[in-house]
């Protein structure tokens, strides 16, 4: 209604309509606002409404891990995984061992020791992808020793006399 102009017959007031939506609401009545008759406001049951919160999709984590050269970026990983599953993952990507990977620059929250059980979701991380340092090495490139390495020694240094070793002449 226009302001100064008197409500039109069987008008429900802002009031009014206010105190039928609570009831919507909250389930019982308002009390009534001075001047209001008791018929006009609204007197509903109680009206029990479940709401369901929609399932939270699990939160994804953008990791990048630096190895040697190479970038390698683990995308979209959740939050629920641990260190030893990050670790078997890099393994793929890599070849280096979970137990011969050192990962520099990851950090919890509280500041508590990274261990292999450690959750993905307890990590400080940077968004939108925290970079990180692993260091390892993979199975084909760790040295060998030989099986007998006595074989593959010639000792040359027998045949020669003692001043042609310290570099005099005589």
């Amino acid at each position: 209604r226009l302001s100064g102009q008197p409500p039109a017959a069987g008008a429900l007031s802002f009031q009014t309509m206010v105190s039928a939506n609570l009831v919507d609401l909250l389930g019982a009545a308002p009390a009534p606002a001075p001047g209001i008759p008791e018929a006009l406001v609204p007197t509903a049951p109680l009206k029990r409404v479940e709401v369901r919160m929609p399932e939270e999709a699990p939160r994804r984590v953008n990791l990048v891990a630096k190895w040697r050269n190479q970038l390698i970026e683990l995308l979209g990983l959740d939050e629920s995984l641990t260190i030893a599953d990050l670790k078997v993952i890099v393994e793929a990507e890599t070849a280096v061992p979970p137990a011969r990977q050192k990962l520099l620059g990851l950090k919890t929250h509280d500041k508590s020791k990274l261990t292999d059980a450690t959750v993905l979701g307890h990590l400080l991380l940077k968004l939108p992808a925290h970079k990180f340092v692993l260091m390892g090495t993979p199975d084909a490139e760790l040295l060998v020793e030989p099986e007998n390495p006595a074989s593959r020694v010639f000792d040359d240094m027998e045949a020669r006399p003692v001043h042609e070793l310290a570099g005099v002449n005589e």
